[in-house]
């Protein structure tokens, strides 16, 4: 028997918020000098998903799954990787590496995006 709605997609969410926020931890203490603790990095990292929320709340209006879909989909993912990787460069005084630290965020937000659309 099918189950109504889309409740299995909570244990993907789960799943890769989890998967990503302790595996993003653990690159940023091997990155940096300083420390940060997981509960911050995953602060940061759901700060980061605002723009992603927002991106949800227009899939429920409107269709994503077109070009204007996918331009705003990409501008949401370029706001959060900003945004989340601005905050860890900052905090753990990386500024040479922003790069470093944007690259692995986009995929996680990325992967976020990909559910949403």
């Amino acid at each position: 028997k099918k189950k109504g709605g889309k409740a299995h997609g909570f244990g993907y969410i789960y799943g890769i918020g989890t998967i990503g926020c302790v595996s993003m931890y653990l690159l940023l203490m091997m990155m940096s000098d300083a420390s940060v603790d997981i509960y911050r990095t995953a602060s940061v990292l759901g700060y980061g998903l605002l723009p992603l929320v927002v991106l949800a709340l227009f899939a429920i209006i409107i269709s994503l799954q077109s070009a204007f879909g996918l331009i705003v989909s990409a501008m949401c993912i370029m706001w959060s990787t900003y945004t989340a990787s601005r905050f860890f460069v900052c905090v753990l005084d990386m500024h040479n590496q922003q790069p470093l630290v944007a690259y692995p965020i986009f995929l996680f937000y990325t992967t976020f995006a990909i559910l949403t659309v």
